[in-house]
């Protein structure tokens, strides 16, 4: 028998949140007060996934995977890196990658996509 899919917040375009079995996708989320610098992103991104992985019942110590992707990481991984750390639950590590992008969305300094278990 196949896993049951599960979207959660989907707007015509995209889903928030795909829960699959046991494993849950979430989109790309960005930091939504663009006049922040990338401490102020980063923790709202941070306290979006927190949010989303709430409404799947589970919190941050069930992430499995994060991409970061920076709009400039010479000038933002120091930051970043600062908010990440007090977000990040000692002995709940996950798998981290970081990279440089263009955003889609130009008021953004930060995006992550993250991957955790149901």
């Amino acid at each position: 028998m196949a896993a049951t899919i599960e979207r959660f917040d989907s707007n015509g375009r995209l889903s928030r949140i795909v829960k699959h079995g046991n494993v849950i996708y979430l989109s790309g989320i960005i930091g939504t007060d663009g006049g922040a610098d990338i401490r102020g992103q980063t923790a709202n991104a941070l306290k979006q996934v927190d949010e989303h992985l709430a409404k799947c019942g589970v919190d941050k110590t069930h992430v499995l995977s994060v991409q970061v992707w920076l709009r400039d990481v010479s000038r933002d991984l120091e930051g970043m890196n600062e908010v990440w750390c007090s977000w990040v639950v000692p002995g709940h590590e996950p798998a981290r990658a970081s990279g440089e992008s263009r955003l889609f969305n130009p008021a953004a300094l930060i995006e992550v996509l993250v991957v955790a278990a149901a």
